[in-house]
Protein backbone atom coordinates (compact mmCIF):
# COMPACT_ATOMS: atom_id res chain seq x y z
CA UNK A 1 0.00 0.00 0.00
CA UNK A 2 1.56 3.43 -0.64
CA UNK A 3 1.34 6.81 1.31
CA UNK A 4 -1.67 8.14 -0.68
CA UNK A 5 -3.74 4.69 -0.22
CA UNK A 6 -2.66 4.45 3.14
CA UNK A 7 -3.59 8.49 3.75
CA UNK A 8 -6.83 8.18 2.15
CA UNK A 9 -7.20 4.08 4.40
CA UNK A 10 -6.50 6.29 7.73
CA UNK A 11 -7.69 9.63 7.12
CA UNK A 12 -3.74 10.31 8.71
CA UNK A 13 -0.89 11.59 6.46
CA UNK A 14 1.98 9.30 5.65
CA UNK A 15 4.93 10.31 4.01
CA UNK A 16 7.90 9.16 2.05
CA UNK A 17 11.38 9.82 3.22
CA UNK A 18 14.16 9.91 0.52
CA UNK A 19 16.78 10.27 2.96
CA UNK A 20 15.49 7.41 5.45
CA UNK A 21 14.14 5.36 2.29
CA UNK A 22 10.98 4.76 4.45
CA UNK A 23 7.19 5.73 4.98
CA UNK A 24 6.11 7.64 8.33
CA UNK A 25 3.18 9.31 9.37
CA UNK A 26 2.83 12.41 10.64
CA UNK A 27 3.02 12.42 14.44
CA UNK A 28 4.10 8.95 15.34
CA UNK A 29 7.45 10.24 17.32
CA UNK A 30 5.55 13.75 18.25
CA UNK A 31 2.30 12.99 18.72
CA UNK A 32 1.10 15.91 16.60
CA UNK A 33 -1.36 13.64 13.88
CA UNK A 34 -1.96 15.69 10.87
CA UNK A 35 -5.69 13.97 10.19
CA UNK A 36 -6.96 14.23 6.59
CA UNK A 37 -10.03 16.51 5.83
CA UNK A 38 -9.86 16.58 1.83
CA UNK A 39 -7.48 16.35 -0.46
CA UNK A 40 -6.87 18.38 -3.89
CA UNK A 41 -4.92 18.54 -6.85
CA UNK A 42 -3.09 22.17 -7.75
CA UNK A 43 -3.36 23.63 -11.03
CA UNK A 44 -0.62 21.77 -12.44
CA UNK A 45 -1.95 18.76 -11.36
CA UNK A 46 1.82 17.94 -9.81
CA UNK A 47 1.20 17.61 -6.10
CA UNK A 48 -1.43 17.19 -3.27
CA UNK A 49 -3.00 19.35 -1.00
CA UNK A 50 -4.17 17.90 2.00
Amino acid sequence: MGRLEKTLATGETWFWSRSRKVFWHKGETSGNIQRVKEVFYDCDRDTLLL
